[in-house]
């Protein structure tokens, strides 16, 4: 089985916000997917031609991998029924000249990585939407503060991503022994923010 990497992720479509959000919502419910649709599931800010999309999902190995297989190789690498969904979307691109965006932080604690990175989808000089590959923009070892830095936690929310809840209580602990303005610790694992609000 593959490692799962845990992404924040923000996406703007410019021109084909409608299209993108089926083709969100067509491959929602899959291991790997664009953007989760479980809990509260991704928010959509819209504004004239510009609509974003954030939330989390869940990478195989990485979120790179699936941004490849959803907007690169022609949409079919996870989904075997992709294929015409894939079709449609790149069809609007090219009929309205859109673009579409990625930006996500991502992690995998089991193979000690974070890293930020970006990909687009656009128009080329031929008319054909073109993917543009995946761009690492920084790397780092996994760590508290690196979270912290990648993933603009606050530090609740680090906290119970690095250790879990059951493991919070602890974290707390030290970090308080050696940072003497942090929080109680009682009151930091109560304040169990929603952990993928990309808009905050």
């Amino acid at each position: 089985m593959a490692n799962q990497s845990s992404a924040k992720v923000t996406i703007v479509a410019y021109k084909v916000g409608p299209e993108v959000q089926h083709y969100i919502d067509a491959n929602a419910g899959f291991d790997y997917d664009i953007l989760s649709s479980e809990g509260d599931g991704y928010k959509v800010q819209k504004d004239g031609d510009t609509w974003t999309f954030a939330g989390c999902a869940t990478g195989r190995w990485s979120y790179a991998a699936n941004v490849r297989g959803y907007f690169g190789a022609e949409g079919a690498w996870l989904n075997s029924d992709n294929g015409p969904k894939y079709r449609e979307l790149m069809d609007a691109l090219e009929r309205t000249h859109g673009s579409v965006t990625l930006d996500w932080s991502d992690c995998d604690p089991a193979m000690d990585w974070i890293h930020t990175a970006r990909a687009s989808v656009e128009v080329d000089e031929d008319g054909h939407a073109s993917f543009s590959g995946v761009e690492v923009i920084e790397l780092w070892d996994y760590n508290l503060l690196n979270l912290l830095e990648a993933f603009d936690y606050t530090l609740t929310e680090a906290i119970l991503m690095h250790a879990g809840e059951d493991n919070a209580e602890f974290l707390w602990n030290l970090w308080n022994s050696v940072n003497q303005t942090a929080p109680a610790s009682s009151e930091a694992v109560d304040d169990n923010a929603d952990r993928c609000d990309p808009f905050l």
